[in-house]
């Protein structure tokens, strides 16, 4: 999603929904990860989990702590 086009941009919470129209799926159901605290804690605020990215290790350790494969 290219947030020109789109007239919204992270943190705001409007580009998360319609991500999330978009793809067909809930907040609830997606997992958002960003390298920027501030865009991770606007996906968390719609609902969604999200994971603040500041090493591989770090990001891999967060999605299996959701019972994700990393």
């Amino acid at each position: 999603m290219v947030s020109g086009l789109v007239k919204c941009s992270k943190p705001d919470a409007a580009i998360y929904q319609l991500a999330c129209r978009t793809g067909g799926f809930a907040p609830h159901e997606a997992v958002f990860i960003d390298d920027v605290q501030a865009n991770a804690e606007g996906a968390r605020a719609i609902g969604m989990a999200a994971v603040h990215h500041r090493s591989a290790d770090q990001t891999a350790a967060e999605l299996r702590e959701l019972g994700l494969p990393a």
